[in-house]
């Protein structure tokens, strides 16, 4: 089975900037005539919320086994230097956590704007809930992979200090675990580059056209396409994303269609227990769409919803006339939401209230 989040495993969504430049006599429908990338400057104030839900089902014991959790976190990015490439260093600080999950133990809740002195944080939330207020130093290349995060071992020592007040002494190892793969580099990055990481390499404007290599396997296909393919890590899944540039309002915004296709890795290993050979299969779809200011490159809304399908294959080997039953298949569906918000410099005006997990 694939490795949860430590966070929240429905993880996936994917964006946070575009700009777009077009040429004369030629509509931005179709082709990408400029450049494509996004810009910052210093200065610049964004809230960032993200919003994920997940529903799992599959059969345990032959009767039916249902979760549900939903998550909500915010933070804020504050853009400190722009460099001449277009890369930009923003201090990034964790504001706010809550969610919501159902099983047959029974609901939990938990909001950090409500639930200040709650004494026992559910563990979901707890490494967000103990970085509230901490802050990490990244650095974002044009197209939206991130080159450096600086602070993550100050985050850990300051999020593991909270937790001596926060979790009971008989879970104090497996919180700490929990915060140290939470704040791990490689999965730090990979939250963020799921949320920025959409852009295609050649159409980013920059000095060196191989200044920043890819994180993950981009390509661009035809003129107002481009694909993303992400290997999960420590899982055989891929997930195969693809961008299409679908239209530019009047209004200026512009608006990205997104299709996802959810499948096995090529590198799966089968697994061979007491005689018996299985191997894991995984299968999935999945639309979205993105709405930007295109001339600012802001988020105005992105949403993404997908379904997949995983399942554990046996294939008898050896003396072994029958082959023992294995899991049953686990249906999950996802729906996750980003908004990037901006902050007036001088003044911080109050946020909206989206939907709540």
């Amino acid at each position: 089975m694939r490795k949860p989040n430590p966070i929240f495993t429905a993880r996936n969504t994917k964006t946070l900037l575009f700009v777009f430049l077009c040429c004369p006599g030629v509509r931005c429908g179709e082709a990408f005539c400029g450049q494509l990338g996004f810009r910052f400057r210093q200065g610049d104030k964004y809230f960032l919320l993200f919003n994920s839900s997940q529903r799992t089902e599959q059969e345990v014991n032959d009767q039916p086994y249902v979760t549900e959790q939903a998550v909500r976190f915010g933070c804020d990015l504050e853009i400190t230097e722009v460099e001449e490439n277009g890369a930009a260093w923003a201090k990034y600080t964790y504001r706010q956590v809550a969610m919501k999950s159902s099983d047959s133990s029974g609901k939990n809740e938990f909001d950090s704007e409500v639930d200040v002195n709650r004494p026992r944080i559910p563990l979901q939330v707890l490494p967000l809930y103990v970085a509230l207020n901490e802050e990490l130093y990244i650095k974002i290349t044009p197209y939206g992979s991130i080159a450096r995060i600086n602070g993550l071992q100050a985050i850990i020592t300051a999020a593991q200090n909270k937790v001596l007040v926060s979790v009971a002494r008989r879970s104090m190892g497996t919180a700490f675990e929990v915060i140290d793969a939470t704040f791990s580099e490689a999965e730090v990055r990979k939250i963020l580059e799921d949320h920025l990481a959409v852009f295609p390499p050649s159409g980013v404007l920059r000095t060196d056209p191989c200044a920043y290599p890819a994180a993950n396997d981009i390509a661009v296909g035809e003129p107002n396409q481009w694909t993303r393919i992400e290997n999960i890590e420590d899982s055989d899944m891929v997930m195969e994303s693809v961008f299409r540039l679908a239209e530019v309002r009047s209004d200026g915004n512009a608006v990205i269609d997104v299709n996802l296709v959810i499948k096995t890795s090529d590198n799966v290993k089968e697994v061979i227990s007491s005689g018996i050979k299985t191997r894991r299969e995984v299968g999935g779809r999945g639309r979205g769409q993105i709405e930007i200011d295109k001339s600012t490159g802001q988020i105005i809304n992105k949403r993404l919803v997908y379904d997949w399908v995983d399942e554990i294959k046996a294939v008898s080997q050896g003396q072994i006339r029958r082959i023992p039953p294995v899991p049953k298949p686990i249906h999950t569906h996802v729906e996750t939401t980003f908004q990037m918000i901006k902050r007036d410099s001088a003044k911080q005006a109050p946020l909206p209230e989206p939907n709540k997990p």
